[in-house]
């Protein structure tokens, strides 16, 4: 990240380091400089276009002419437009405070102008403006799109403040909210029950007006905590610092509004967190209290056998296991079977960012995650890279030396996704560099697969129940006569006990890309299976899916690589695309509503199918899944 000061070059306003007013005192996270404000006989430089030289100044209250700010309505993030009361104007300059100065020019009744770069929402501004007189006046700092009616920088009215306030006044009459029953407000927090039926420490958070897109804000009047974070549900943890009366700092990506976050909050040993809210939509998130669904635990994601509760096994690809906790190291211990070119691969995810890949080997081994992490809240995650076939897990358990603890798990998100496939859907092969090198557990990546991509980018847990060779009505090797109906119903790949128990998840999406390995060929000698009798278990298969979750919005896609040249004489994507069409437009008039037909963009194979024996690559995975989400957020709204 760069700071551009004076006589540097301007750079997008998203990558600046935020610029924060405390009374005389100019902040940039991570540095704090103190400035003295003065004021100026002399416009700031280079207003004929944006520059570094735009530096905020003082106006002198003296002055006599105290114009009238509003924002325009066609203000945005591209698009500056100010309307100006009071007099004459005859030149006006909106300035992004340290960082950019944007000439406006009159159109109509207000000033406008189009800045070189976005103005994220929030962001410290002035605007400045002359009149026929030669009179310069200018407003306070505001934050850009979040205060429409600045004050000027002489106006002498009451200023409301709810900054670190939960409850009670604004210092102006006004009120900064109320507290839920059975909660009492004590200096601007509020204290108690509240909404989650007992007593607990729960420090009441609001979001401030700074925040926005790129910077997370959020003010309590506790002051027992001691550290804060704010958790991107199903990805990234922003870690936040106390600067003044609030806990801040960048979220180092876009966080998107309307995104599930979940804040927590430290006092020593003692935590507490938000319910999960929605960023930047929910301004005043509540607490969860321990007894409500805040007791410490580890949040498995994915199906698995939990017969023996100390010891769950995993085997389909996608699985999580994930932990939240105080302390400086966690490891891990867990009991491996490798199987076909195992063992099985696990991502490390350290606070949300990938940092090893573990492979564990056969047997019960213990393994170091991470060490010499600050001595705060964490998560950890696990991520199960590989299939089945190559091998089982059992998980044994998180440890955390010098005296970490486990704390309760990540607020789980509300959106679902549950694919169903084959070995395109689990990133079979898709870390091969050529399509000759062989396959391994260590050329597997779920997680870079489409379906791992598009769970990540929606913020939603997934299953991914898939199996490499597996079709609908017959298998790659036609000789394993276990097709995907029966594999739907296990909780395990490898093994019919036990049976999946479907009140256990409930997907809002189906994502099915089968048929592949029904239509593609052992041998020259195999024979090309009867389109009518795969088109009537296709349907089976729909119908049996349908009936275990008969809410969700179901696709039924056609897969990128068929093609009607191989096997030679097969028609193969005709087919499948006949089969596909005829069971969803059959289901559509009997009155499904909510099940869809969807073809990839076709696939080329040089560029494309490059991974293990001409598996689907990385950069194809990557637009397959901006095809899904295109789809998905369409029919749901994501």
């Amino acid at each position: 990240m760069e700071l551009v000061q004076n006589g540097g070059a301007a750079t997008d306003y998203a990558l600046q380091p935020r610029l924060r007013m405390r009374g005389s005192r100019l902040v940039v996270a991570p540095f704090v400089f103190v400035m003295l404000l003065h004021c100026a006989s002399n416009d700031a430089q280079d207003q004929d276009g944006e520059g570094p030289a735009a530096s905020h100044t003082a106006a002198s209250c003296a002055a006599r002419w105290n114009p009238a700010w509003q924002q325009g309505p066609d203000a945005s993030n591209t698009w500056v437009e100010v309307g100006i009361s009071g007099g004459t104007v005859v030149s006006a300059y909106l300035e992004v405070v340290g960082v950019a100065v944007v000439p406006l020019q009159q159109r109509g009744g207000t000033w406008v102008g189009a800045p070189r770069s976005r103005i994220e929402t929030g962001a410290w501004v002035v605007v400045h403006a002359t009149n026929a007189t030669g009179e310069r006046a200018q407003t306070q700092v505001f934050g850009y799109l979040s205060e429409s009616q600045p004050l000027g920088a002489c106006a002498s009215a009451c200023v409301p403040s709810c900054r670190a306030r939960a409850c009670g006044g604004d210092g102006c009459g006004g009120s900064c909210g109320t507290c839920a029953a059975g909660q009492t407000c004590v200096d601007g927090a509020c204290y108690g029950g509240g909404d989650v039926g007992g007593t607990c420490w729960s420090p009441a958070w609001h979001q401030t007006t700074d925040a926005n897109n790129w910077w997370a804000e959020y003010a309590t009047a506790d002051a027992g905590v001691t550290s804060a974070s704010l958790e991107v549900v199903g990805g990234r943890t922003v870690p936040l610092a106390l600067t003044w009366d609030a806990w801040i700092g960048p979220t180092g990506a876009r966080i998107e509004t309307g995104a599930e976050v979940v804040l927590h909050a430290a006092k020593g040993t003692t935590t507490a967190r938000t319910r999960p809210f929605k960023y930047l939509v929910d301004k005043r998130p509540s607490i969860v209290c321990p007894g409500d669904d805040g007791a410490p635990g580890v949040r498995m994601v994915g199906r698995g056998d939990t017969s023996d509760p100390a010891r769950p096994k995993f085997g389909w690809p996608g699985a999580r296991i994930i932990a939240r906790f105080t302390g400086t190291a966690v490891s891990v211990k867990l009991d491996e079977e490798s199987l076909y070119v195992g063992p099985s691969r696990w991502d490390v995810i350290v606070d949300g960012v990938r940092t090893s890949t573990l492979t564990p080997a056969p047997g019960v081994g213990t393994y170091t995650l991470a060490t010499g992490l600050p001595d705060t809240m964490h998560t950890v995650e696990l991520y199960r890279r590989t299939e089945g076939m190559i091998g089982t897990t059992q998980f044994l358990g998180y440890t955390f030396p010098n005296g970490g603890q486990l704390l309760s798990p990540p607020a789980p998100p509300t959106r679902r996704i549950e694919f169903l496939g084959d070995s395109t859907t689990n990133g079979h092969g898709n870390e091969c560099t050529s399509p000759d090198q062989p396959f391994s557990g260590a050329t597997q990546n779920e997680r870079m697969a489409f379906s791992g991509i598009v769970a990540r980018e929606l913020g939603a847990d997934h299953h991914d129940i898939s199996v490499s060779g597996k079709g609908v009505y017959v298998n790659y090797h036609r000789a394993d006569t276990v097709v995907f109906d029966q594999l739907f119903m296990r909780a395990m790949p490898n093994d019919p006990a036990p049976p999946w128990d479907f009140a256990r998840f409930s997907p809002d999406v189906v994502w099915m890309n089968l048929g592949g390995n029904d239509w593609d060929q052992e041998s020259l000698e195999t024979p090309a299976p009867d389109l009518t009798a795969y088109t009537n278990k296709y349907a089976a298969l729909v119908e049996l899916v349908r009936s275990k979750y008969p809410t969700a919005h179901f696709f039924c896609s056609v897969t990128s690589s068929l093609n009607d040249v191989y096997p030679v004489g097969w028609n193969v994507l005709t087919s499948q695309r006949a089969a596909v069409t005829n069971v969803v437009n059959a289901r559509v008039a009997a009155g499904d509503t909510k099940i869809y037909r969807y073809e990839f963009a076709r696939a080329t194979r040089d560029r494309d199918l490059t991974g293990c024996a001409y598996h689907t690559n990385l950069a194809l995975h990557r637009r397959m899944a901006d095809e899904v989400l295109a789809q998905i957020k369409a029919k749901t709204g994501w």
